[in-house]
């Protein structure tokens, strides 16, 4: 729970309205079993402000043996009129990529 309360959102409980939950298997992952020991972590993903109010998604995964099984991702929406959209945010996923640097003078002119 305590993803979906941070600070920079200035929500709160009664103000909460649940919009969605999604869950996906990650590729190459196999299906929780009984007897699996697992951990779980989220983050805020994004928080926006709309004429309903402030929209906050939250991004977790459910981890089996240090390697993540499950991503989930919900959504929230707090109730109100929120003006403070310097604690507006969206995080995305980019692909990784590498730069082949092969000497000293091509770190040196980058």
């Amino acid at each position: 729970m305590k993803p979906i309360f941070p600070i920079s959102i200035d929500g709160g409980l009664p103000k909460l309205v649940h919009f969605s939950n999604g869950f996906c298997m990650l590729d190459g992952a196999k299906p929780l079993q009984i007897g699996d020991v697992c951990n779980a972590e989220a983050c805020i993903a994004s928080a926006t402000n709309t004429d309903a109010g402030k929209v906050a998604k939250a991004k977790g995964h459910i981890y089996r043996a240090g390697q993540p099984v499950i991503e989930v991702v919900s959504a929230f929406l707090y109730r109100d009129r929120f003006a403070n959209y310097e604690n507006t945010f969206e995080t995305t996923e980019e692909p990784g990529y590498l730069v082949d640097l092969p000497g000293d003078t091509t770190v040196g002119v980058l």
